[in-house]
């Protein structure tokens, strides 16, 4: 556990929250999504598993009807930096459904809140498009607060059972803008996911974010008898462990549990509670 004085405080959050930071974070620092892919450090953007829907809003497609998540972590264990997340997605009918995200970090001095709605679409039996809308408001003393809008698009498509692809990019259009209007970042993640039994999932991706160095995760999810799921993961630039537990509660509910070591900043812990339909 690391000690911080208030001007290590100050760093860090200007790190984390500040505008040429937002998502995906200065020097490539994961939001929170949820325990899952947390423990997993966002690797599980391939995953056809309805838990990925907040990684990749192409994994909406998974809700068999109704889907609720919320879900909270203290980053480096500091009061003053709080994230939270939550997710609804609901399937209008077949292979087209709709989601809402609500995403906060930091505090009252320093925090940013995103809004997001989302609409994923399957084109064929193994292969989905999304796309998400996001309203992004960032609370700074040194900026004007404004709100900003972009979007993210989400694409996954399983090659075989045992072999997926996935892709997410956030506000891409700033990567062909000279003159930008604001100073979201820009973002584009693509991972591969590996599934050689029904009890064991691999993942790989990278994430280019920005000018930040090109960022690589690896993970690994085991589920022992379909009642408890272990998570691994690690990624390099920045070198972030990440560990994690879900544990079925019956009727469609869940809670997972997670917990991220950042090698300079330090533990991150966060839980998540899952309601589906079956």
């Amino acid at each position: 556990m690391f000690i911080f004085g208030s001007g290590m405080r100050v760093l860090i959050l200007s790190i984390i929250i500040g505008w040429a930071g937002f998502i995906q974070g200065q020097n490539g620092i994961n939001i929170f999504n949820n325990s899952v892919s947390t423990s997993l450090n966002n690797s599980n953007v391939a995953d056809p598993g309805v838990k990925a829907l907040s990684l990749n809003p192409a994994a909406l497609v998974q809700v068999s009807k109704l889907y609720i998540s919320v879900g909270a972590q203290q980053s480096f264990l500091i009061s003053d930096i709080n994230q939270g997340n939550f997710d609804f997605a609901y399937r209008i009918k077949k292979n087209h459904a709709l989601g809402l995200q609500l995403y906060y970090n930091g505090n009252k001095t320093f925090n940013e809140i995103k809004a997001s709605l989302g609409y994923a679409l399957q084109l064929a039996d193994q292969t989905s498009l999304g796309l998400r809308l996001h309203g992004i408001v960032v609370t700074s003393p040194e900026n004007k607060k404004e709100l900003s809008a972009t979007f993210s698009l989400g694409a996954q498509t399983q090659l075989s059972p045992q072999f997926g692809v996935g892709l997410v990019t956030f506000n891409p259009v700033g990567f062909f803008r000279s003159n930008e209007s604001n100073d979201l970042t820009h973002s584009i993640q693509l991972g591969v996911g590996y599934f050689p039994a029904e009890y064991l999932r691999l993942y790989l991706s990278g994430i280019l974010d920005d000018g930040h160095p090109l960022g690589v995760a690896g993970g690994i999810a085991y589920n022992i008898n379909q009642k408890v799921f272990l998570y691994l993961s690690a990624r390099a630039n920045p070198g972030i462990i990440g560990l994690g537990i879900g544990i079925p509660l019956g009727k469609g509910s869940s809670i997972d549990l997670s917990g991220t070591q950042h090698l300079q900043l330090g533990f991150s812990p966060g839980a998540t509670y899952t309601y589906s339909t079956p």
